[in-house]
């Protein structure tokens, strides 16, 4: 395809765009007009002014659907201003009567179409979205598709693969495919539509500052093709500024949106030599502002948990007055530093950031700004502004405002205490300053191994899109974690996702997704694009895997540090093995919500079982529940034996051990207790490929005994690969998370096994 070509077939759409701007809403025959200009077809048909219209009718074959056109008239198949199946004879008719029902209407004229064969009614729909752009909609359409609210979403540009993927979400799927003896959908024919409306060079991105939102419902799909018999096109109230475009769409399916921020800024030509964001997480340098003499700041705290964390670089301070703070010499300035810092960490107040990065040029590679009072608060943008204006000037990135810091194991720069030295795998990017201590120190307690974890707060400067090109290039960060409450910039991690071709998991916890009202919004698009139902598209897009809790983050986080993900396998199987009737039952259910099989046992791995000499009282199907006098036999050798055929099955993909600690306590020693985990990490450590994962429970009755043995078991357990949880539940949202990752990577076609280990040792 010529580069030119793409533009050259826009033209006409921009072109009868450009016609009607100020007009609010295309009429319908100008709507299918668009449509049909991008690839979309519309029934045959003729637009006439009135009754008496015989001869433009002639070409066409009844029975007809006859609509009005008016702007006065919104959701025509309420008020009757539609009638189907409408013979020759009764067209005049069929008009005088709908004038007559819209007496106070503005009737342009009446749309008559031949009747559309019969098939399945679809909704495709666009919106753009102040912060995800032009988005697309599928899903069941006709006068119930706000009912039902069966429909998925995504950002454009979409691929071939994204909408072949929204339709397997849809609960009509089964429509498509054929039901109850009806002919099976053209679906390659429903790709093609949604690709004309929101493909790389499809209409929505490409006339995104002249659309609003746009409506075709329902697009009827059959083994013929798709036909989209109503449409409805909105308009800006004023055409946006044109987009600014990632990648050339003549160069393929990267080409996302980049709408949002200006480029960023260059550092300063003495910190040219990194822009891998390198010297962030492994400063040579560091600069503190906002330490005093008491010795009572943040700035204060922050160098002493620099040096009792072992930081080996050069350490500065700046205070106006005091020649030395905590030991450490002080300057008057940033500009009076001995040498350009590679990060400053400030803690002054709001008004005085600007002043003082605009008074150093060329002295601060990265400033992390810890100071709030910015555009979180009201009257706080102007502030904001002036920062980012002096950072540019300056040569200087900018982190933040209003966060809390950086911790970088392999750095040693930590704004927190107590955290351990040993380098881990897991990189975090979070909005939320005090959420990201609570995920150091509660992942610490529960085996995660940090990488780093970065505080972006407002992100005014540099983006969450920066931050994971750098830790996707990065080899020594092998998962990655985000809390962020907004993006400027979903788009540009689109693209940088697409375009690194990254085999690493990202796990992403949202907040503030709860629905805001939307009952007024002129079409079906925009009353369903919700902003939940935006960010999941952007995170199944994005092969994210989803949480909704710092815990449910933190279990995540340590399945994807713990076990290997298999695309080529994806894990929806599961084998359950613990004690306790009841917690097998509830097991079941709690992996049946989260979407796993919990499948009988084939014939082979079903009679190894019903070969070994267990006492009555257990059950060796799938769960298998084994009561604690069947995990005592010959000191566990037989439940070590049960765990040998269930971690070389290949039936299942993941096995569960879930063990009841205070009833085995209350039966056994702590001895017998260490044998069946140990069986269960000798089963992680034989996984291959064909092998289960191997997960496992520790329920407790939060006694400090029992509490003390579970930290135990944890700290071996996850040295030896195997992940624990505290609950059922817990472990299946878990591994939920892992086969969204599985899977999105298999999508990707990009998987890199890890040369190092999954778990640190």
């Amino acid at each position: 395809m010529e580069s030119g070509q793409p533009q050259d077939r826009r033209q006409p759409w921009r072109a009868l765009l450009d016609r009607h701007a100020g007009q609010g809403w295309l009429d319908e025959p100008t709507a299918k007009r668009l449509l049909a200009e991008a690839g979309i077809a519309a029934p045959r048909g003729a637009f006439v002014p009135g009754p008496g219209a015989h001869a433009q009718l002639a070409a066409l074959t009844p029975p007809y659907a006859v609509k009005i056109v008016s702007p006065d008239v919104v959701h025509k198949s309420d008020g009757g201003g539609v009638r189907l199946n409408v013979a020759a004879q009764e067209v005049d008719a069929v008009m005088q009567a709908m004038a007559s029902a819209y007496l106070q209407a503005r009737i342009a004229g009446y749309l008559v179409e031949e009747m559309a064969a019969p098939g399945v009614e679809l909704l495709l729909g666009g919106v753009v979205d102040p912060v995800f752009g032009p988005c697309v909609m599928l899903g069941g359409g006709g006068t119930q598709a706000e009912l039902w609210q069966d429909v998925a979403m995504r950002l454009c540009p979409v691929t071939a693969h994204d909408v072949r993927d929204m339709l397997q979400t849809l609960r009509i799927r089964p429509l498509l495919a054929g039901y109850r003896g009806q002919p099976a959908v053209d679906v390659e024919a429903v790709v093609r539509a949604v690709l004309a409306l929101a493909g790389p060079d499809g209409l929505l991105p490409a006339c995104a500052d002249r659309i609003a939102a746009i409506d075709v419902n329902p697009l009827i799909a059959s083994a013929q093709g798709v036909v989209a018999v109503d449409a409805r096109v909105q308009l800006h109230e004023r055409h946006r500024p044109a987009a600014r475009r990632g990648r050339d769409s003549s160069h393929g399916q990267e080409d996302l949106l980049l709408r949002h921020r200006p480029a960023a800024p260059p550092l300063a030509p003495a910190f040219a030599d990194d822009a891998s964001l390198e010297r962030l997480f492994a400063p040579r340098s560091v600069a503190v502002v906002g330490a005093s003499a008491d010795g009572g700041r943040s700035g204060n705290h922050f160098m002493r948990n620099l040096r009792e964390y072992g930081y080996p670089g050069r350490l500065y301070v700046v205070h106006p007055t005091a020649s030395e703070i905590d030991g450490v010499p002080a300057v008057a300035s940033l500009a009076a530093l001995p040498e350009p810092v590679d990060y400053a960490y400030i803690a002054v107040p709001a008004a005085a950031v600007a002043p003082l990065l605009a008074a150093a040029p060329g002295m601060v590679r990265y400033a992390q700004v810890m100071t709030s009072g910015f555009a979180e608060v009201e009257g706080g943008d102007a502030l904001q502004q002036a920062v980012l204006a002096a950072a540019r000037a300056a040569g200087t990135r900018v982190i933040g405002p209003n966060c809390l810091g950086l911790h970088s194991v392999r750095g040693r720069v930590t704004f927190i205490d107590g955290m351990q030295a040993e380098e881990g795998g897991l990189a975090v990017i979070s909005q939320s300053g005090g959420l990201g201590v609570d995920i150091l120190r509660r992942g610490q307690a529960r085996g995660l191994a940090f990488s780093s974890l970065i505080t972006i707060g407002n992100a005014a400067d540099l983006s969450v899109a920066e931050l994971l090109a750098h830790h996707l290039a990065d080899p020594r960060v092998r998962q990655i974690a985000l809390y962020v409450e907004s993006l400027s910039d979903p788009a540009a991690i689109l693209a940088t996702l697409r375009r690194q071709r990254h085999g690493k998991p990202i796990v992403l916890l949202k907040g503030g997704t709860s629905e805001q009202g939307q009952a007024a919004a002129a079409s079906h698009t925009g009353a369903m694009a919700s902003d939940a139902r935006l960010w999941s598209a952007f995170a199944r897009q994005a092969g994210m895997a989803t949480v909704q809790t710092l815990d449910e983050l933190i279990d995540a986080c340590l399945a994807l540090q713990c076990l290997q993900p298999r695309p080529q396998r994806p894990s929806t199987r599961v084998a359950l093995f613990g004690n306790g009737g009841g917690t097998s039952v509830l097991a079941c259910d709690a992996f049946a919500r989260a979407g796993f099989a919990v499948p009988a046992f084939g014939p082979a791995t079903a009679a190894r079982l019903a070969a070994l000499p267990v006492p009555p009282g257990a059950s060796l199907r799938n769960p298998v529940d084994t009561p604690v006098g069947v995990l005592r036999v010959d000191g566990g050798a037989l439940a070590h034996r049960i765990l040998e055929i269930l971690t070389s099955t290949p039936e299942v993909d993941a096995l569960v051990l879930h063990l009841n600690l205070p009833v085995l306590l209350g039966y056994a020693d702590e001895t017998l207790i260490q044998r069946l985990t140990l069986a269960a990490l000798g089963g992680e450590t034989r996984a291959g490929t064909r092998r289960p994962h191997v997960l496992l429970v520790l329920r407790s009755d939060t006694s400090e005994p029992v509490d003390a043995l579970r930290r135990r078991l944890r700290q071996a357990a996850i040295g030896a690969g195997v992940p624990v949880f505290d609950e059922l539940a817990d472990a299946a949202r878990a591994l939920a998370c892992l086969r969204t990752t599985e899977s999105a990577l298999a999508a990707f076609s990009v998987f890199h096994p890890l040369q190092e280990p999954a778990c640190p040792r």
